[in-house]
C-alpha cells in the first residue's frame, strides 16, 4: 500500500530535548526517511493480541524507542506508545484513578493483556517533566494534534481545562515515585523486563495511523545507516485505554480519558525528549 505522509514539522523552540537530527548529513538522512515511510518497506504488520468486548484488538506493549533490542530482551509483538505498559499506567493516574502501579500490572496480567516495560525507558524516566509540558505547551500540542488529525475537543477552553487537570492529575501521581520503583512494581508483580541496546539516534518522531502496522525498528535502522525512529501506533490507543479500564472496571468514559491522556502523553514526550530539528509525522 501506499501511505499518506504529512510532516507537521519541526519541534523547534518548543523542544526540550537533546535527541534528533544534529548536522547536516542527519538532516539529509532525515529527509530520505520522510520520503521512504510511504512505502511498504519499513513496516510490518502485526497480528491482534488480545480479545476486547469479543471482538480481536491490539494492546500497547512496546516503546516509542528506536532503538535496537538488547540479546534476549524483544517485547511481545504489539504495537508502540510512549513507556510500553507504563504508558496505560499514567493514562489511568491523568484520568483520576489512584492506584498503585504493581496493582494495574497485576489487573492487567490476570485480565490477559500483554505487558513489557524496559530499562532506561526515556518517557518514564522524563515522566515529570512530560506532565509539566502537557500542561505548559497545551497550545504546541494542540497544533500538533490538528496537523496529524487527532484534534483535541471542539470546545477548545473546556477541552484545554480538562487536560490541563489531566496534567496535573499525573504531575501529582508522580511525586514522590521515581521512574526505577515504577518498573521495579511492574516487575515484582510477574511483568517481564527487558532493554534497548546502544544510544538515541531518533531522526522524526512518527505518528502511525494505519490499524494493525507498526513501524519496523531494525528495518529502519538497516536502510539508515544505524539512524532511528521514534514511532507511536496512535492507532491502537483506543483499544489499549479500554482494555486497561475492562481489567480495572471502569467505564467507557473512563476508558476515553485514558486513551486521550495516553495520545497527550505520547506527542509532549516529542517536546521532552526530542531537538528543535525532530520533526513529527504522521502517516495514514
Amino acid at each position: 500500500m501506499t501511505r499518506r505522509v504529512h510532516d507537521a514539522g519541526a519541534l523547534g523552540a518548543a523542544s526540550t530535548g537533546e535527541i534528533g537530527p544534529h548536522d547536516g548529513r542527519e538532516q539529509d538522512l532525515q529527509r530520505l526517511m520522510l520520503d521512504a515511510l510511504a512505502a511498504d518497506g519499513l513496516w510490518r504488520d502485526l497480528p491482534p493480541n488480545v480479545l476486547l468486548d469479543g471482538r480481536d484488538a491490539w494492546v500497547v506493549a512496546d516503546c516509542i524507542d528506536g532503538r535496537p533490542f538488547a540479546d534476549g530482551a524483544a517485547a511481545p509483538l504489539s504495537p508502540r506508545t510512549a513507556g510500553a505498559s507504563l504508558a496505560a499506567l499514567f493514562g489511568l493516574w491523568a484520568g483520576g484513578t489512584s492506584v498503585a502501579a504493581d496493582d494495574v500490572a497485576r489487573a492487567a496480567l490476570r485480565g490477559g493483556l500483554p505487558v513489557w516495560v524496559h530499562d532506561g525507558c526515556a518517557a518514564n524516566e522524563a515522566a515529570g517533566r512530560v506532565a509539566g509540558l502537557m500542561a505548559s505547551h497545551l497550545d504546541a500540542l494542540d497544533a500538533v494534534r490538528a496537523a496529524i488529525g487527532c484534534p483535541a475537543d471542539a470546545d477548545a477552553d473546556a477541552g484545554s481545562g480538562v487536560r490541563c487537570d489531566a496534567a496535573a492529575r499525573l504531575a501529582r501521581a508522580l511525586e514522590g515515585g521515581n521512574p526505577q520503583d515504577r518498573l521495579a512494581q511492574f516487575e515484582r508483580a510477574g511483568v517481564r523486563r527487558g532493554a534497548y541496546a546502544g544510544e538515541h539516534r531518533e531522526l522524526v518522531f512518527v505518528v502511525n495511523q494505519v490499524p494493525g502496522t507498526t513501524l519496523d525498528r531494525t528495518r529502519v535502522a538497516d536502510a539508515f545507516g544505524g539512524a532511528q525512529a521514534f514511532d507511536v501506533d496512535a492507532w491502537a490507543l483506543g483499544d489499549t485505554a479500554r482494555a486497561a479500564a475492562r481489567v480495572m472496571d471502569l467505564d467507557d468514559d473512563a476508558a476515553d480519558a485514558i486513551a486521550d491522556a495516553m495520545l497527550d502523553f505520547a506527542l509532549t514526550a516529542a517536546f521532552a525528549l526530542g531537538n528543535d530539528r525532530m520533526r513529527i509525522v504522521a502517516v495514514s
